[in-house]
């Protein structure tokens, strides 16, 4: 289920506009598009994304709870913050630095 959790507010990508993280349910991915004058006038998908974050540990709930973050370490790009609740019966959450580049991070 594309759309399962959101998060906005910052900008990852360093172009001045707040981002948009979008969560699935089931497939392990969060997608990133970027912040523009069509980022919620238009259709989009997982190939119009910006940026995409995979987790590789198979339990279907990478992503139940997405956070943009501010700039942390003073780069110019906002972070990513990332969790999954079933990772190892505790759960766990991933930091991605923005870089401003885009592309597929995983966290392996």
């Amino acid at each position: 289920m594309f759309g399962f959790s959101l998060g906005t507010g910052e900008d990852v990508d360093g172009d001045g506009a707040n981002d948009l993280a979008v969560s699935t349910w089931g497939p392990d991915l969060v997608a990133l598009f970027q912040g523009n004058s069509s980022l919620l006038t238009s259709d989009h998908d997982r190939a119009d994304a910006w940026a995409v974050y995979r987790s590789d540990a198979g339990t279907g709930t990478f992503g139940v709870s997405v956070a943009l973050l501010g700039d942390l370490d003073d780069d110019g790009f906002g972070e990513v913050l990332i969790g999954d609740s079933r990772l190892d019966d505790e759960g766990a959450a991933w930091l991605f630095y923005g870089d401003g580049v885009g592309g597929e991070y995983s966290t392996t």
